[in-house]
């Protein structure tokens, strides 16, 4: 009885270690499918801000000559 119940113990932490790994690989695929796509939108908010920025240095050069 108890070395069944441990047996079943043992498998049940085998298989919950199991499905960890498999949660783990999924989550690494999926982060480096992700990557280019994150390096991108960085790219493009940043090149966002420094028209932001330029756009309100026109805009307010353009207030002062007024």
């Amino acid at each position: 009885m108890k070395s069944e119940f441990d047996h079943m113990k043992g498998q049940t932490l085998e298989d919950m270690s199991n499905m960890v790994q498999q949660f783990n690989s999924k989550i690494a695929n999926k982060k480096a499918a992700l990557e280019p796509i994150v390096r991108e939108l960085r790219a493009v908010r940043q090149q966002a801000q420094v028209t932001v920025l330029i756009r309100n240095a026109i805009s307010s050069s353009h207030i002062c000559s007024m």
